[in-house]
C-alpha cells in the first residue's frame, strides 16, 4: 500500500510439525525487497511463529512478510 503497489503475492513455507521456514515465493514488481528477510529466516531455522511476532512497521514491504507468517500461523493452528 505505502508505494502503490498492488499486484503481486507472498507465501512462506514450513515445516509442519516445527514451522521452521524452509523457503518462500514472492512475486511483485519489488520482490527483491522481500527475498533477503525470508533467506535469513530460512538461514537461521527461524519458525513461522518467530517471523509472525517481530515488529514491522504498517504499511511496510517487510510488514508483509510478517502478514503472511501470522496468517499461516492462524492456518496450521485448524
Amino acid at each position: 500500500k505505502m508505494q502503490g503497489i498492488r499486484d503481486g503475492f507472498v507465501k512462506i513455507f514450513c515445516r509442519p510439525g516445527t514451522g521452521i521456514v524452509v523457503g518462500g515465493v514472492v512475486v511483485s514488481p519489488r520482490a527483491s525487497e522481500l527475498i533477503h528477510p525470508i533467506s535469513i529466516a530460512v538461514d537461521n531455522n527461524l519458525t513461522v511463529e518467530q517471523i509472525a511476532n517481530a515488529f514491522t512497521v504498517y504499511p511496510s514491504l517487510s510488514g508483509s512478510i510478517a502478514e503472511v507468517a501470522r496468517q499461516l500461523c492462524t492456518a496450521r493452528e485448524t
